[in-house]
C-alpha cells in the first residue's frame, strides 16, 4: 500500500511538472517568436509592406506565434510511444514476426489519409489568407467601439454585414466540403484497418487451436492471452504514433509560414553611380 501510494504521488507530481513546463515553454516560445516577428517586420522597407503578397505572409506568420509548442511536446510523446512499441514488437516477433507487419499495414492507410487531408486543409487556409484577413477587418470595423459611431453615422452597417456574411458563407462552404470528404475517406480507411486488425486476431486463435510451433514454443492459452494483449496495445500505439506523425506534419506546414517570412530580407538599396 505504501509503495502504491508513493507511485501515485510521484506520478501526480510528474504530471503537474510536465504540464507546468509545457505552459512555460509555450509562453517563452510565443514571446520569443513575437519579438522576432516584430523585429523582422520593422526591417522590411515600405515597398515590401505595400505588397499584398508580403502582407499575407506577415498575416500567416503572425498566426503561428502562439499555440505551436504542441509540435515539440508531440515529438516527445511520439518518441515515448515508439520506445514502448519497440519493446512490444520484440515480444511479438519472438512468436509471429509477420503479425506486426500485418498490423502496420492495417494502420498505414489511415496515416496516409490523415496526412493527405492535413495538407489539403493547410492549402485551403493558405489560399484564403487574404479573405480571412478581410473577414477580421470587417468584423473589427463593424463591431469595434472605435468605429461604431462612424459606421452608424454613414449607414455602413448593412454593407459591412453583407460583405462579412457573403465571405464567411463562402469560406464555410469550402471548409464544409473538405471536412465531409475527410470524414468519409477517414471512415473508409479506418474500416480497412479494422478488417486487418481482427483478421490478425483470427490468425492468432487459429494458431493456438492448431498448436502451432513457434521459435519460442507451442501456442498455448497463455501465449494467446499474451499475444492478444500485446497485439491490442501495439495496435493502439502504432495508430497513435502514425496519427501523431500526421498531426506533426500538419503543424510543421503551418509553422513553415513563420520561418518563410523570417528568412525573407529587405532588398538591397540601389547603388548610386557617381557623376563624372
Amino acid at each position: 500500500m505504501a509503495i502504491e501510494f508513493g507511485i501515485a504521488i510521484v506520478g501526480e507530481i510528474l504530471a503537474r511538472t510536465s504540464s507546468l513546463l509545457e505552459s512555460l515553454l509555450g509562453d517563452l516560445f510565443a514571446n520569443r517568436t513575437s519579438v522576432q516577428l516584430m523585429q523582422h517586420a520593422a526591417s522590411l522597407d515600405l515597398q515590401q509592406l505595400e505588397d499584398a503578397e508580403v502582407y499575407d505572409k506577415l498575416e500567416r506568420a503572425r498566426r503561428q506565434t502562439v499555440g505551436r509548442i504542441g509540435l515539440f511536446t508531440g515529438i516527445l510523446a511520439s518518441l515515448q510511444d515508439l520506445i514502448t512499441l519497440v519493446s512490444l514488437a520484440i515480444a511479438i516477433t519472438v512468436y509471429v514476426p509477420w503479425l506486426l507487419l500485418l498490423l502496420a499495414l492495417a494502420v498505414l492507410p489511415s496515416f496516409l489519409g490523415e496526412t493527405r487531408y492535413a495538407a489539403l486543409g493547410y492549402s485551403l487556409l493558405f489560399s484564403w489568407t487574404r479573405e480571412r484577413r478581410q473577414l477580421d477587418y470587417l468584423r473589427y470595423i463593424g463591431a469595434s467601439d472605435v468605429s461604431a459611431k462612424e459606421v452608424k453615422l454613414f449607414g455602413l452597417s448593412d454593407y459591412l454585414v453583407g460583405q462579412y456574411a457573403q465571405l464567411s458563407d463562402e469560406f464555410y462552404e469550402a471548409n464544409r466540403q473538405l471536412a465531409i470528404r475527410r470524414a468519409v475517406v477517414s471512415s473508409l480507411l479506418a474500416l480497412v484497418g479494422s478488417v486487418g486488425y481482427y483478421g490478425a486476431y483470427v490468425a492468432i486463435i487459429y494458431l493456438t487451436v492448431t498448436r502451432h510451433q513457434s521459435p519460442a514454443g507451442p501456442f498455448t492459452l497463455g501465449v494467446l492471452t499474451f499475444l492478444a494483449a500485446s497485439f491490442r496495445q501495439s495496435r493502439d500505439l502504432i495508430q497513435r504514433f502514425l496519427l501523431s506523425l500526421a498531426q506533426l506534419f500538419e503543424q510543421a506546414l503551418y509553422l513553415e509560414d513563420l520561418f518563410t517570412l523570417l528568412r525573407s530580407r529587405a532588398p538591397d538599396p540601389p547603388v548610386r553611380r557617381a557623376r563624372s
